[in-house]
């Protein structure tokens, strides 16, 4: 009968457990993450409250500092900030349907309940709106403020922006219930924003009135810096994916990309100078006419997924005529020209 098996101590059976985890991390190469680094300036601005002798006291404070941040939205790290406003629109509306509310009904309710409804509405659609990304978007701008802020003498707003982002830094690490008001600020505009961008529908019986659209876009503050980033980043998008060969337009003939491709070989493919310069001398003004002629048949066909580049096609095919180097079409058409070259196949 084999002997009667040892029992380990606690001691003994944490180091077992240790060196167990150790042996399945060698096998399968896994690596410890770094511990990500303290915010110590943060913890520095927020030290007035942090350090009390009665620290829940200095946090519930913070926790009131947040929920105070509204007025936050109207200085500039902020005020172009929105989560997409025709998806938070949409969003409320469903929500607000799930809570056995019609349009009508909504807006029927006296102004304090309606308030208290609205809250309650963009509460419920918060985790779907704050995404990681916006989260890192907004640390960042927060970043930015509290150092403007600091430098400035502001404390009030510094103790605010701290305490926004130490409540964003918590719910990083867990499912925090407790939202600053900055963040239903931005959600309550981008909601209002959010029927300012809808295309009407061609059905539609009353004449689109455009200037007036666009005049209400510039009443929202931060709206149209907003829906200029959002182009902007497209736009980069678009010229970054012609560059990768993912979006080709056939714009060159083959000739000019079998010259091309020598030209980059000597070249090594490091100057987009002598891509800029390969590209001005065979833009002649027959092979220009020619390129904006292709554009006609590539806006004609453009397929219903690539519908979004459509006004940065009909920018290239406007600008052909008189292209100017240092454009964001001169740029567009290297990205084009490269991913032509690199995607071809002469066999």
């Amino acid at each position: 009968m084999a002997g009667k098996k040892k029992k380990l101590s606690r001691r003994e059976q944490k180091k077992q457990k240790q060196r167990q985890k150790e042996r399945v991390r060698r096998r399968t190469g896994w690596e410890e993450p770094e511990a990500p680094e303290p915010n110590w300036q943060l913890m520095e601005d927020l030290r007035p409250f942090l350090s009390q002798r009665d620290l829940n006291k200095g946090l519930t404070t913070v926790m009131e500092l947040a929920m105070d941040s509204d007025e936050l939205v109207d200085e500039p790290e902020f005020s172009s900030l929105f989560f997409m406003p025709i998806t938070a629109f949409m969003l409320f509306v469903a929500a607000m349907e799930e809570n056995g509310l019609t349009a009508d009904d909504y807006f029927a309710l006296p102004e304090e309940a309606r308030s208290e409804k609205f809250l309650e509405i963009v509460e419920q659609i918060l985790p779907e709106l704050l995404t990681d990304e916006f989260q890192e978007t907004l640390t960042e701008r927060a970043e930015t403020a509290r150092a403007r802020f600091r430098d400035s003498g502001n404390e009030q707003k510094l103790w605010q922006t701290s305490a926004v982002q130490f409540i964003l830094e918590m719910k990083a690490d867990e499912e925090a219930e407790f939202y600053p008001g900055l963040i239903y600020t931005i959600a309550a505009k981008s909601i209002e924003a959010g029927p300012l961008l809808i295309t009407p529908d061609d059905e539609d019986e009353e004449p689109f009135d455009e200037e007036a659209a666009q005049q209400q876009i510039d009443n929202v503050p931060g709206l149209r810096d907003y829906l200029d980033n959002i182009m902007k980043m497209a736009q980069e998008r678009f010229i970054h994916d012609m560059l990768d060969s993912e979006l080709l337009f056939q714009l060159f003939t083959d000739a000019e990309i079998e010259e091309g491709a020598v030209m980059l070989e000597q070249d090594s493919g490091h100057s987009l100078d002598a891509v800029g310069d390969f590209l001005n001398r065979i833009l002649t003004e027959p092979r220009r006419a020619e390129m904006v002629a292709r554009l006609d048949r590539v806006l004609t066909d453009l397929p219903e997924h690539l519908q979004g580049i459509q006004p940065f096609l009909e920018d290239i095919q406007a600008d052909l005529p008189e292209l100017e180097p240092q454009t964001a079409s001169w740029a567009a058409l290297i990205a084009a020209l490269i991913g032509e070259i690199n995607s071809y196949d002469p066999d």
